[in-house]
């Protein structure tokens, strides 16, 4: 503490003090952001995986009921319960918000278990992830990142 020159000891911060906190608060928010945005679509990236990964599972299962045949479109995986939350067909990392009738995802139809491993069968749509790319859930169930 400092002494005043009558002798009585200050209390509190002075204006010096606080404005230097001040700066070094803001600096280490600006230099944090960036950081920050980037963890953030990495996890938006996660989740958007994940979702493909459990609608392919679903896929799947409902394939090895009906003759190695995928359901013609997603819904049908909602009307035979084999998915049960619609929050499912949102991308995380797009601007709006999936749902079963406009899912952010796009199926391709009339696909079997007898394909190509190599065929896509499900991916994200143009512009779900800032920066550009998409995941794709191919036929043999792996989820790849394309840029």
């Amino acid at each position: 503490m400092r002494k005043l020159v009558s002798g009585k000891k200050s209390k509190g911060f002075t204006l010096g003090e606080l404005l230097t906190v001040i700066a070094l608060t803001a600096a280490l928010f600006l230099a944090f952001t960036p950081l920050i945005r980037t963890f953030r679509h990495r996890h938006a990236r996660v989740e958007c995986a994940n979702n493909l990964k459990n609608i392919g599972i679903a896929m799947y299962m409902y394939a090895n009921r009906n003759d190695g045949r995928f359901p013609p479109s997603l819904e049908v995986l909602y009307k035979e319960n084999y998915l049960s939350d619609e929050r499912m067909m949102d991308c995380p990392g797009s601007g709006s918000t999936g749902t079963l009738e406009e899912p952010d995802y796009i199926y391709v139809a009339d696909l079997s278990l007898k394909l190509s491993e190599n065929q896509p069968m499900l991916y994200d749509k143009d512009g779900n992830h800032p920066g550009g790319g998409a995941h794709v859930l191919m036929v043999d169930g792996e989820i790849v990142w394309k840029d």
